[in-house]
């Protein structure tokens, strides 16, 4: 009887599990919703393009690593360390790229509120054509991004 009551209840979790299929990212070959080769060419353009504006050296003006290092002085979640390719795999992976998360980098750095934005104040914003070339990748890597295909005979209630 508890066998049974045990597959009763199962039954439908693994039939739900095989008929949705994996979530997009979880396939072999593919991380964060990017190809392997995606993966590090973006990886390339990240510590190229975006991780010299992340990890801004001056004294005066407090750069993104001058806050979000792994040590105790960091009351954020959002740890840079490592590589920069290392970096951007976990900002990849952790959803710091997606269109629609509030704490997203580009959410962050082009927030209107300085009590939002980063870095804080009293350090510079970020220029026009930083934003700009901050927005271009974030674009660009959310368009090369593999979406996961319908389930065959599966409707939209849209």
């Amino acid at each position: 009887m508890r066998h049974a009551m045990r597959l009763a209840f199962l039954g439908p979790i693994m039939t739900l599990t095989l008929v949705a299929g994996a979530p997009p990212g979880s396939a072999p070959g593919v991380a964060g919703g990017l190809t392997d080769a995606d993966r590090v060419a973006f990886a390339d353009r990240f510590t190229r393009g975006i991780w010299p504006l992340m990890a801004e050296p001056s004294l005066t003006e407090k750069g993104c690593l001058a806050c979000h290092r792994n040590d105790q002085s960091n009351t954020s979640p959002l740890v840079f360390s490592g590589s920069p390719s290392a970096v951007f795999a976990s900002l990849l992976d952790e959803g710091y790229f997606d269109r629609n998360n509030p704490s997203a980098i580009l959410t962050r750095v082009a927030h209107k509120n300085d009590r939002y934005r980063m870095p804080p104040v009293p350090a510079r914003s970020w220029s026009r054509a930083e934003l700009k070339t901050l927005r271009t990748f974030v674009a660009e890597l959310n368009a090369r991004r593999i979406r996961e295909e319908p389930v065959e005979g599966y409707r939209s209630s849209r």
